[in-house]
């Protein structure tokens, strides 16, 4: 028997709650059913690029014009740096209430560190292809899918493809790669009007008004929900990078965090949200937890998150659940990891010890190890400034 004084189950707020469920037994001040979801994360991103918070128009401005303290391609193909950090990702997903993640980046490290796990969310794996030297082609991804078909073949896992933009992509391969899902009823997720309007552009490449199957991050400058198209709102790195964030809840299925390494998941950007979006609370509550699940189509039976605070401490700061289970298995317990004995405080500890051996082994040499480390406080300084001042509300 679960008992709890508030209950968020499927986004809708009861109260003085006794559930019988077979898995889970104890009291908590506050459950959450399923847990939150992180639709967008890139597990490789370590260093953000940017000298100044805020001020690009768009995300191919900032691209073009960032300065990177590490060479992004040569992490991605070191193979254990790469799966250490999407482990360390993985692992801050949990202990931070983060139940369903949904990666891109390097396909086969974040096999690798997810297969290895006992502790791990249910996980979307989005491998990205991009038009630039380092990444692979989407012949190529499908055919590692392929190959890798055994370590995720389960119901914790699905696998689909990220198309990382339209400029950075050519339309062949947005082309292929959407008649490929079509057929396998799979997921294209796509970096769409982040800070530009294109829609239309979309349209004219696929030839069809209405999309199917594709996920769309960011969608600044369009409203999408009504071509078919879901969209994640990103608002934690939007507000960072262009001080503004997509202001229509209505047009939102889910959110991410972009930058899990540098900002934290979801699961710990609920009061900031809340603060972004002046809506009625269980509308947020459904889309910070079970809107995620409906849009990747992944099950939710045995995800749940147990707090020792009320729903009004949880909305209004960063609070991390006592223990958390995924799948009816306990993987956190007294905001420890089970079977690793991981605590919050470790995976930073961790992250960063990860981020300064990136920079010794691949660093551009444009951008010291102190200069990267006062750049990544400014990311948190200018993220946690963005949550206090409630840009869209």
């Amino acid at each position: 028997m679960i008992e709890a004084e508030t209950a968020v189950i499927h986004g809708r707020v009861l109260y003085d709650v006794k559930l019988p469920i077979e898995w889970a037994d104890g009291y908590y001040r506050t459950i959450v059913m399923p847990g939150f979801t992180d639709g967008h994360m890139h597990p490789q991103v370590i260093d953000p690029g940017v000298s100044v918070l805020s001020g690009f128009s768009d995300s191919y401005e900032w691209i073009e014009n960032r300065i990177m303290a590490v060479d992004e391609g040569a992490v991605r193909r070191d193979e254990s740096l790469s799966s250490r950090l999407t482990f360390l990702v993985l692992l801050r997903s949990v202990l931070e209430g983060t139940t369903l993640v949904s990666i891109t980046g390097a396909f086969k490290p974040n096999v690798m560190a997810w297969s290895h796990m006992l502790e791990k969310p249910r996980t979307i794996f989005l491998p990205t292809t991009m038009r630039r030297q380092g990444w692979l082609l989407p012949q190529e991804i499908f055919g590692l899918a392929e190959k890798l078909r055994n370590s995720i073949n389960d119901s914790m896992a699905r696998v689909g493809i990220f198309v990382h933009s339209i400029r950075y992509s050519s339309p062949g391969d947005l082309v292929y790669s959407y008649k490929v899902i079509e057929n396998r009823k799979g997921i294209i997720g796509l970096h769409l009007s982040e800070g530009v309007s294109e829609i239309d552009v979309l349209r004219g490449i696929l030839g069809i008004e209405r999309f199917n199957r594709i996920i769309a991050v960011h969608c600044i400058n369009d409203r999408v929900k009504h071509t078919g198209l879901s969209c994640i709102s990103c608002p934690g790195t939007n507000a960072i990078l262009y001080g503004k964030v997509k202001r229509d809840i209505y047009d939102i299925d889910s959110f991410g965090s972009d930058w899990p390494h540098l900002i934290g998941t979801v699961g710990s950007h609920v009061h900031m949200i809340k603060r972004f979006f002046n809506v009625p609370i269980e509308t947020l509550l459904f889309r910070l937890t079970t809107g995620g699940y409906i849009v990747h189509g992944m099950p939710s039976q045995g995800d749940l998150l147990g707090f020792d605070a009320s729903l009004d401490d949880l909305l209004h700061s960063s609070t991390a659940p006592v223990d958390v289970y995924v799948s009816g298995r306990k993987i956190v317990e007294n905001k420890e990891t089970v079977f690793s004995g991981f605590n919050i405080s470790d995976i930073e500890r961790e992250t960063l010890e990860a981020i300064k051996a990136a920079v010794d082994l691949h660093g551009t040499g444009l951008v010291s190890k102190k200069e990267l480390l006062s750049r990544l406080n400014l990311v948190r300084k200018g993220f946690y400034e963005a949550n206090n001042s409630g840009i869209a509300s």
